[in-house]
């Protein structure tokens, strides 16, 4: 298996200048990493909206145990 590599490796440097494919290979390091950060900002924000939806639902259901009712309008505006 080693030899299908280094021949792989003989094949590329052949067609591919040898510090054009490490800069592709950095790149693409670095892009990786950039789109693991992003994920992981991704999934801290569903985790807050998460959050918020659970406070909004025990705070609709505090506003209904006190016998009002909480209607939203398009407009951002809130009626009791």
């Amino acid at each position: 298996m080693n030899n299908h590599v280094e021949n792989n490796d003989e094949v590329i440097s052949n067609i591919i200048p040898t510090q054009s494919f490490m800069n592709l290979e950095n790149e693409n390091k670095q892009l990786i990493e950039k789109i693991l950060e992003q994920n992981q900002r991704i999934s801290k924000i569903l985790k807050v909206k998460e959050l918020f939806e659970i406070a909004i639902q025990k705070y609709e259901e505090a506003i209904n145990n006190l016998g009002y009712r909480i209607e939203f309008s398009g407009d951002n505006e809130v009626h009791l």
